[in-house]
């Protein structure tokens, strides 16, 4: 039997692939193996281990996870040994691999010694360094990009938003209007949620304007966006308008609304709205049940002071 199927097997009794690929794969697979040059299936059965393969992931002491990063190393290598670590789907395949398994240092050097990565390369690299890296990193790798595309402005957006840049992130989005680039719902939820960290409501509110010229309807995104970014600034009548506006409220909306709700003062409304969202049903999340928790505590506690 070839390595690279050896392998495929391997990490199939493994049960690393199972629910990815089937039985009915694994035939053909060897049906291939056995009618095919050795070097052709190769690289073809080695890119299916690089495509479906599901890395375990360990606990370790500080609640995080982990992915083998073992098991991503003897893949890396077998693809060297074998002389198909230079093909571009294998490399992106092992670049993307280590960045799942939060080993940025070893996916650097695959992407460094990249002739020309690929854009999903790039866009990749500064996704990890900015969740397993810095934000630092990923802002210096995001200026050097010989090109972007949506994916590109979206993801470091996103980045700078989550990371309380908020400045930083009204910045970037204007820069990327000013490119040419067109957003879309992710874009301004991102975007929204920056102008919710630093509490400006004008620039929301320009933003929401410019969503209802430009955009032909407000999706859940921008929407629970919006919802947020009223409800925390008090404008709660906006928040509902925003809110009823919306096709189908998720969890989120209806969590944003909630919250608002509450904090500002409206304890009893805010359970009133949590039994409407019961009955539409919509399912309660962490978040929902938490903002619940805290107004059921808050009454209590009003309670114990009043007697």
């Amino acid at each position: 039997m070839e390595p690279a199927l050896e392998w495929l097997f391997k990490l199939y009794s493994l049960g690393l692939i199972r629910g990815v690929i089937d039985g009915k794969e694994m035939i053909e697979a060897v049906w291939k193996s056995a009618s095919s040059g050795e070097d052709v299936v190769d690289l073809a059965v080695l890119k299916v281990i690089f495509s479906v393969v599901r890395f375990p992931v360990v606990e370790v002491p500080n609640g995080s996870k982990l992915c083998n990063l073992l098991l991503a190393l003897q893949l890396h290598g077998f693809a060297e040994k074998f002389d198909f670590g230079m093909d571009t789907c294998v490399e992106t395949s092992v670049l993307n691999m280590y960045i799942k398994c939060g080993a940025m240092d070893f996916a650097q050097k695959v992407f460094c010694r990249t002739p020309n990565p690929s854009l999903f390369c790039w866009n990749s690299m500064i996704y990890g360094y900015s969740k397993y890296g810095s934000v630092k990193k990923a802002l210096e790798l995001f200026a050097k990009m010989p090109e972007r595309d949506t994916v590109s402005w979206n993801t470091m957006i996103s980045i700078l938003s989550q990371h309380g840049f908020g400045a930083e992130t009204l910045n970037t989005f204007l820069e990327m209007w000013n490119q040419g680039f067109r957003p879309n719902s992710m874009t301004y939820a991102s975007v929204l949620s920056a102008c919710t960290s630093i509490y400006d409501l004008e620039w929301g509110a320009h933003l929401h304007a410019r969503i209802v010229r430009m955009e032909p309807r407000l999706d859940v995104y921008a929407g629970c966006g919006l919802i947020d970014m009223y409800a925390k600034s008090g404008r709660l009548e906006f928040a509902r308008q925003v809110f009823d506006g919306l096709t189908e409220p998720n969890a989120v909306s209806w969590t944003s609304l909630i919250g608002g709700v509450a904090q500002a003062g409206f304890q009893e409304e805010a359970l009133v709205l949590f039994n409407q969202m019961r009955e539409v049903p919509v399912a309660s999340d962490q978040f929902t049940l938490a903002t619940i928790l805290g107004v059921c505590l808050s009454q209590i506690w009003e309670m114990c002071l009043i007697r």
